[in-house]
């Protein structure tokens, strides 16, 4: 992560009666910082905000890997990947003069048993060696004997070319603390510049769900792409009002959780390629809109701004929003030797004779996150997942102050359409579940802060 005392010059043209940001002048790295934006995954900005972003349900979802055991995800590698989701463009955005993010692309983890042969190697916490029989933790640390090329990137670092001075609207300078304040009021609110300058206080917006234009929900170019598992399409059982007012929870099983959380991992910009725009309370769509056509973003750099991926294994194989996932990377180290020894230079005679390529490993057990049965979770109307237990639903029903008897449950099915919208709806609201599964509602707000 970059210091707080890391600044980017930005000259601002301000209106001072009317507390405005008219425009701002910044040359290219504060406009290369700005993209970044779109490259982090949704899991990243909740936890580069503290847990407080205000985005719909994802507050709380991250908030559900924390607390759940790790006994309920397939490898102990699957929780930290979820909390820790890797960016693929991490290479690109690790070379900014600013980066939000302090993921280290030259940090691996290794075994270092002296019976594995070593061939493999992961960037995720917890990920354990597996070469038959062995099982040993890996060992994490900066490795400066990787070729950083073998990372798929060998640029100058960033997205933006590097000839001209870049103007944009609505934007502004920064140290760290600002840059992350920018990139909050930019997913919630309209005025992302002159609400940072001016300090002005976020409010809630009101967003009226039932009005979300349809062609939000774009055509898949595959139908297969969004194949909805029998876990999720049949046997989903609601908790809610007789009078359907009111959804207290559903109990799910692994697939719909893992779908859940694999909002997590999924890039800012792959949201806004999938629906057609963030929110209409928030301006991050402006900065989508100016990758294509505009001629200075690099040539290689328009599709991981325009189709952001999943990082290596971090895809879900529950794919509605048909995100495109990175291949595993190859790396290529310098000297077999020197890297078991973490030493900085190589100090073998013979350079070069201990070259080695190691193959990215895959964390999970499986293609998902979660293990269980076909109901082995709460997901209450937030999105709070809470394992199944007489304890936890006697607390939520306690906690909705509701009568046992004016509650019934009902058995629905999902299509790919209310899939679609549920999703939708985690990012819009904090009222995701009855957004979508008590569509009679004529109204429903989603609060933005």
């Amino acid at each position: 992560m970059s210091s707080n005392a890391e600044t980017v010059a930005v000259k601002l043209f301000i209106d001072k009666e009317k507390q405005r940001v008219l425009f701002a002048e910044s040359d290219k790295e504060f406009v290369d910082v700005l993209f970044s934006f779109l490259t982090l995954p949704l899991g990243t900005i909740v936890r580069l905000l503290g847990k407080q972003s205000g985005v719909g349900c994802l507050d709380e979802v991250y908030k559900s890997v924390e607390s759940l055991s790790i006994d309920h995800f397939q490898t102990k590698a699957c929780k930290a990947m979820l909390l820790r989701p890797l960016n693929a463009a991490a290479s690109q955005c690790g070379q900014l003069k600013m980066r939000l993010d302090d993921t280290n692309p030259r940090e691996i983890g290794i075994c270092l048993n002296p019976n594995c042969y070593m061939s493999s190697y992961s960037s995720v916490p917890d990920a354990v060696c597996k070469l038959s029989g062995c099982g040993r933790a890996l060992t994490f640390a900066e490795h400066p004997q990787i070729v950083h090329a073998s990372f798929g990137y060998d640029g100058d670092g960033g997205f933006v070319k590097s000839e001209a001075v870049y103007f944009h609207y609505h934007h502004v300078f920064s140290p760290y603390f600002q840059i992350t304040s920018l990139l909050k009021r930019a997913l919630v609110s309209q005025q992302a510049l002159s609400g940072l300058i001016f300090d002005v206080a976020i409010t809630p917006d009101a967003l009226n769900l039932d009005q979300l234009p349809e062609n939000n929900l774009k055509q898949p170019k595959q139908a297969e792409h969004r194949k909805i598992p029998a876990q999720i399409a049949r046997g989903t059982l609601l908790v809610q009002t007789k009078d359907n007012d009111s959804l207290l929870y559903e109990e799910a099983g692994a697939d719909f959780i893992d779908l859940v959380f694999s909002l997590l991992c999924t890039p800012l910009g792959s949201v806004i390629k999938a629906y057609g725009q963030w929110s209409p309370n928030g301006c991050i769509d402006n900065l989508y809109r100016c990758i294509a056509g505009r001629g200075y973003i690099k040539e290689e750099c328009q599709d991981l701004l325009l189709s952001p991926k999943w990082a290596p294994h971090f895809g879900c194989s529950i794919n509605v929003l048909q995100v495109n996932e990175l291949d595993a990377r190859m790396l290529q180290v310098k000297c077999y030797t020197c890297l078991r020894a973490f030493r900085h230079t190589c100090h073998c005679k013979l350079p070069g004779h201990n070259i080695i390529r190691l193959n990215e490993t895959n964390p999970k057990a499986s293609g998902s996150y979660i293990k269980g049965g076909p109901r082995n979770f709460i997901v209450t109307d937030s999105l709070r997942i809470l394992h199944f237990s007489l304890a936890n639903t006697l607390q939520l029903l306690r906690e909705a102050k509701i009568p046992k008897e004016k509650l019934v449950e009902k058995e629905i099915s999902l299509d790919e359409t209310q899939v679609l919208k549920l999703l939708r709806a985690a990012i819009l609201t904090g009222e995701a579940l009855s957004s979508t599964l008590l569509p009679h509602k004529k109204k429903r707000h989603a609060n933005h802060y």
